[in-house]
């Protein structure tokens, strides 16, 4: 069991991750924004240090800005060693993964290898690959 100064530090660490600050942390969820709310779900999900993370549409609700910031949140933690799966209908989303699998009835009707996003990287290539194969899905 880790100390409560070290969970204390993790989540400081954590909560500069998502870009909340300390004003944010001590609100209650009836005091945030929803952008502000999905990024503290992003601490709880990670404060245990889990070897593998879901995340189901965590873009769905939120503006571009914000969208960005938590998908760098992700790539922030590939890039560390964490594993990640991501559910989404968001092609931009999709574009920052390392692999796609696309699911048709519950199995797996094919998958898209783009291989790790990096920082700054254009989309025109990774873009062009994933069009390609959600065509080739009936997507």
């Amino acid at each position: 069991m880790r100390s409560k100064p070290r969970i204390a530090a993790k989540a400081r660490e954590l909560f500069s991750l998502v870009h909340l600050d300390e004003r944010t942390q001590t609100r209650t969820s009836a005091q945030v924004s929803g952008g502000e709310a999905q990024h503290a779900s992003i601490v709880r999900a990670l404060i245990n240090d889990p070897e593998l993370v879901f995340v189901d549409e965590p873009t769905g609700a939120l503006n571009s800005h914000n969208s960005q910031a938590v998908l760098d949140v992700f790539c922030t933690l590939y890039a560390s060693g964490q594993s990640i799966v991501m559910v989404t209908h968001d092609r931009h989303s999709a574009l920052r993964a390392n692999r796609v699998l696309f699911l048709r009835d519950g199995t797996i009707a094919g998958e898209c290898a783009l291989g790790a996003w990096t920082s700054g990287e254009p989309y025109g290539e990774r873009e062009h690959k994933l069009a390609v194969f959600l065509d080739e899905m009936g997507w």
